[in-house]
């Protein structure tokens, strides 16, 4: 049984193995591991890496029974189709669309995500408020920086990692320290501290989120 990585995996093959597939998984048997069932059961539920997990279900079907995850390294979202990736077709040199709400299995998306639409529309995504991580990197400046920090204020669940994209106008960049610098200096927080970064934060800000961050 080969679950190869999902990167060069068809899109017939994905959908079989990546999803609610009853002949696959009626092939399962309860695996006799060496170590203790408490070892294993972190092991399976807390992948190192996107990579490890991979390689842990290419060695034995367990982990992908007991934690499936499907590995997409691009994730789209568009306001009236919902959530979508691109996987590999023989049949279309682009690819093939397949949205998430065809796969039951959790989604590790380990490279980028595409939100087209306002932050408005993004806090209106379902599931979007209970998130346990978000994180966007190269973030334009047509992004309502100001908008989303009325939504860092309240959130109190998900990890949140912004990256700006490297050009920005000033102007934008003096906005993103201004909540930065207000972030810092609030002492009774309520939420949960972001990671925000851009090309010329200050030093000391960076090293003090990080800090919380962590």
């Amino acid at each position: 049984m080969d679950l190869s990585n999902s990167e060069t995996t068809p899109s017939d093959k994905l959908m079989k193995y990546y999803s609610n597939n009853a002949p696959f998984r009626s092939t399962y048997h309860r695996q006799a591991f060496y170590f203790r069932d408490t070892l294993i059961r972190y092991i399976t539920n807390n992948p190192a890496s996107s990579k490890s997990y991979q390689k842990m279900i290419q060695s034995c079907k367990h982990f992908f029974i007991k934690n499936s995850i499907v590995i997409v390294p691009e994730l789209y979202f568009v306001q009236k189709e919902g959530w979508y990736t691109q996987v590999p077709s023989k049949d279309r040199p682009n690819g093939r669309s397949v949205y998430l709400n065809e796969i039951t299995s959790k989604i590790w998306n380990t490279d980028s995500m595409d939100v087209w639409g306002t932050v408005e529309e993004l806090l209106e995504i379902p599931h979007f408020l209970s998130l346990d991580e978000f994180r966007i990197w190269r973030i334009p400046e047509i992004f309502d920086i100001i908008s989303f920090y009325g939504h860092i204020k309240k959130n109190k669940k998900t990890w949140i990692d912004l990256n700006f994209f490297r050009q920005i106008s000033d102007e934008y960049k003096t906005r993103i320290q201004t909540i930065v610098d207000e972030i810092l200096e609030t002492e009774d927080r309520v939420y949960k501290i972001p990671s925000i970064y851009f090309s010329e934060i200050t030093h000391s800000s960076r090293e003090r989120m990080y800090a919380l961050y962590s």
